[in-house]
């Protein structure tokens, strides 16, 4: 499946109970920060300035610019200099230069996904359910159409969690808060990554 985006698209499904099936969900594997599109979400940390991982190839290629307007976000709690809480997403742009940096998107979500290494199972799935819709939410507030998501708490913060458990949470959660005319593309990065993100959906969407 050939699309524009800057990854490789693998699977595309119409997103169940949006009227007219006017909402997308696409499997991709690639990088998402290298996504084209309305905005891209970066799975980022409390303090929401630079990380590891998708976070610091966001932060490098999001230039002065992005580095910016993330230190403009405000913060919420002082001793812990926290701007997003765990489970919650801020959006920021639109770019001043209709880009930030080497990014193609004029819109940057900051989403905070929990880490079931310090967090109880439970809690963590509601955290992770509520870090996408609350990016979904920021995103509909500003009527942005076509979104690029990575897989949130999929890596080393998932600890002993299966990778198709949080994968399901995702997928789900995208499925209730998706609404009319968006974009929703879940990139993928590893071969292991990108089979088990398409079993989940299959199963999902049954």
């Amino acid at each position: 499946m050939s699309e524009d985006l800057g990854f490789q698209v693998l699977k595309k499904i119409g997103i169940p109970g949006i009227h007219a099936r006017s909402a997308f969900l696409y499997a991709s594997q690639g990088s998402v920060a290298d996504f084209r599109g309305d905005a891209l979400v970066n799975s980022a940390n409390e303090q929401a300035l630079t990380g590891g991982g998708i976070d610091g190839i966001i932060t490098r290629r999001g230039g002065p610019e992005l580095a910016a307007a993330r230190a403009q976000i405000p913060i919420v709690e002082a001793r812990t200099a926290v701007r997003v809480p765990v489970g919650q997403s801020v959006v920021v742009g639109p770019a001043p230069q209709g880009q930030y940096g080497t990014l193609s998107v004029q819109h940057v979500v900051l989403s905070v996904g929990p880490n079931y290494n310090v967090v109880e199972t439970r809690e963590a799935d509601s955290l992770l359910s509520s870090a996408y819709a609350t990016a979904l939410q920021a995103c509909k507030a500003k009527n942005l159409k076509s979104i690029g998501f990575p897989l949130i708490s999929a890596g080393v913060y998932r600890g002993s969690r299966g990778l198709d458990d949080v994968l399901r949470i995702g997928v789900s959660s995208i499925f209730k808060h998706a609404y009319e005319g968006v974009s929703v593309h879940l990139v993928a990065y590893t071969d292991h990554e990108v089979q088990t993100l398409l079993d989940v959906i299959d199963s999902v969407s049954l």
